[in-house]
């Protein structure tokens, strides 16, 4: 254990171990196969899944036959038990949808609200693939911008205010915690949207995937659908254990929505666009949610270490960044580099980001930190001799073509 500053950023033999995903299976590893470039860029983290969920699936496997499969009770409950202990929400059982994971649950939402004339309201930067679901249910957005207020990114309530009386869009798609922001939206700012949404006659659609992932353990996520019945009635909540178990290629999760009409309208639009569940992923679903949350607390202390070791190098180098709140996920403000193509820049110097565009913002990096120390030491110090070397070069180079 060491201290960096106020913070005591904790080793752990178990998130410390670098598992060798290279030449395998890896969508976040093989885009770099055969280059010495670390890559820091889609939201996967380098951690092996609990032990129980290991176990769930090995039995499971043990059985031998994977057909069609229904979802379990246990496995209800296990999600409404985890639901009221973690957030203080109680849900009725017969509010949940399921869906393969978050994004088609995004997508099947743009489906259930209004018509292909309504577009939808996307705050900027967003989740990239956000950006691709009007165009698949044959509608635009307007993209709301968060605007920075010292070290937080907040919505522009005036704005949403003025966007939704001026269009006729019916659904606002919402992600708390933020995706790249990490930022956790407070009560007083859920209530705040909530009211002027529901003024307007309009749904909320809210991704909460990162919600068990707070890197600032005095905050508190809140599901905006707990906030008041009324919201409820408008809201489709999203969420799933890919991201807090580190599973997501089992591909599970689920919707809540307490409206009886607008969650038949989900399911309707659900049939056939997507496969049942999985009997594995939901194997691991229930053993997460069930058994692993004293994994989850151990995995929690080591990105707080993490993040701070981030904020510490970017705060050293002078790059902007806002502290993490939730997420694994950092997200970096390299306008003053005036880059042209950021993500091959920093791939010289052997790490591999995600580029700010991609969300709907030019001049961001996002880096994942959920990775061992050690690599992310390696990928910082890389990071550190890349912008070293764009400052002292003539101006006229900071502006790479490749």
């Amino acid at each position: 254990m060491k201290h960096t500053d106020d913070l005591l950023v904790v080793s752990d033999d178990e998130f410390d171990q670098v598992l060798d995903r290279r030449g395998g299976d890896s969508t976040k590893w093989n885009k770099y196969e055969g280059r010495d470039i670390l890559p820091l860029w889609v939201a996967d983290m380098d951690f092996r899944s609990p032990a129980e969920i290991i176990e769930a699936l090995r039995h499971r496997v043990d059985h031998g036959i994977f057909g069609y499969s229904d979802i379990p009770e246990s496995l209800v409950e296990a999600i409404v038990q985890h639901l009221f202990t973690r957030y203080g929400w109680s849900i009725r059982k017969d509010w949940i949808s399921w869906v393969a994971s978050v994004l088609p649950g995004v997508n099947i939402a743009a489906r259930t609200t209004g018509s292909e004339d309504d577009p939808l309201i996307i705050p900027i930067p967003a989740y990239h693939p956000f950006l691709n679901v009007p165009g698949h249910a044959h509608r635009e957005y307007v993209p709301l911008r968060l605007v920075k207020n010292r070290d937080r990114w907040e919505m522009d309530l005036d704005e949403l205010d003025q966007t939704l009386a001026r269009t006729n869009a019916t659904m606002v798609l919402l992600c708390n915690p933020h995706n790249p922001t990490g930022c956790v939206y407070s009560r007083s700012e859920l209530e705040a949207f909530a009211d002027i949404v529901l003024k307007h006659g309009a749904f909320i659609c809210s991704d909460e995937i990162h919600c068990d992932l707070l890197i600032q353990p005095e905050l508190t996520h809140i599901p905006i659908a707990s906030l008041a019945p009324d919201v409820a009635n408008s809201t489709i909540t999203l969420m799933s254990p890919g991201k807090t178990f580190n599973m997501p290629g089992l591909n599970f999760g689920f919707a809540v929505i307490s409206n009886p009409t607008l969650r038949r309208s989900f399911r309707e639009n659900r049939l056939g666009m997507q496969p049942v569940c999985s009997p594995l992923s939901m194997a691991a679903a229930e053993a997460g949610y069930s058994h692993g949350q004293a994994w989850l607390k151990r995995l929690l202390t080591y990105l707080r270490g993490n993040a701070h070791i981030v904020l510490q190098k970017m705060r050293s180098l002078e790059v902007p960044m806002t502290p993490v709140e939730a997420t694994f996920l950092a997200w970096l403000d390299i306008r003053e580099f005036e880059l042209k193509k950021p993500v091959q820049y920093f791939e010289r110097y052997g790490i591999g980001l995600h580029d700010g565009r991609d969300f709907g913002d030019e001049g961001f990096v996002r880096l994942n930190f959920g990775c061992s120390r050690s690599t992310l030491s390696l990928a910082l110090e890389r990071f550190e001799e890349a912008v070293n070397a764009i400052r002292q070069e003539p101006r006229s180079h900071h502006r790479l073509e490749s």
